[in-house]
């Protein structure tokens, strides 16, 4: 069985892309989640949402515009 090769082809480049652009994303989606109030996903949690349905019906919407 032949080696796993990337060279010349079209994920290397998804993974060069992805590796340039990772620092990046990570720095603003961390000043985005800084922003978000903690009491409003712990009041989702208890009024019966999942971790999961916190997470998209809190915090993604209020990251959005970020």
């Amino acid at each position: 069985m032949p080696p796993f090769v990337l060279y010349g082809t079209l994920w290397i480049l998804l993974l060069a892309f992805l590796t340039i652009n990772l620092p990046s994303a990570y720095q603003q989606l961390q000043a985005a989640f800084a922003t978000i109030y903690p009491e409003l996903e712990d009041a989702s949690r208890f009024l019966g949402a999942s971790r999961l349905q916190s997470l998209r019906q809190i915090t993604a919407p209020c990251c959005a515009p970020a």
